[in-house]
C-alpha cells in the first residue's frame, strides 16, 4: 500500500505505479582522457515491470532513451547501458511496476587525444 507524499490519494497493492529517479550531474571525462564506456544498474524487477533509462547530455534539456527492459520473471540482474561521449550527463530511470535499484556503477576507459 503506497500513499502519496504530495497531494491526495492511495494506491492499492495490486495496482502498478509509475515512478522515476534522476541523478545530479555526472562528469564523464578525467584529465587523462578517460571516459564513461558503460553504466551498469544492479536491480530487481517483478514480472511485467518496465524500466527505461534516459540520459541528458551536456545540459541539453532533452532526454534520450538509452536502455529499456521488461521483467519476464522475478530476478536480480545487472542491466548495462552505453552512453554517448560527452562532457557531463544526468540519468533518469523510470518505470511502471515494482523495482528495486541496488547500485549504479560506471566503467571508465582510456580515450585518445582526438
Amino acid at each position: 500500500f503506497i500513499r502519496t507524499i504530495i497531494g491526495e490519494g492511495d494506491k492499492a497493492d495490486d495496482e502498478d505505479i509509475d515512478w522515476f529517479a534522476e541523478t545530479g550531474i555526472i562528469g564523464c571525462f578525467t584529465p587523462d582522457k578517460k571516459y564513461i564506456s558503460r553504466i551498469s544498474f544492479r536491480l530487481s524487477i517483478d514480472v511485467g515491470t518496465r524500466v527505461y533509462v534516459f540520459a541528458e547530455y551536456d545540459s541539453s534539456g532533452s532526454w534520450e532513451q538509452i536502455g529499456a527492459i521488461t521483467g519476464t520473471r522475478l530476478q536480480t540482474f545487472t542491466f548495462p547501458v552505453k552512453p554517448k561521449r560527452c562532457d557531463h550527463l544526468r540519468l533518469r530511470i523510470e518505470g511502471t511496476g515494482e523495482a528495486k535499484i541496488f547500485s549504479i556503477s560506471k566503467t571508465m576507459e582510456q580515450g585518445s587525444e582526438l
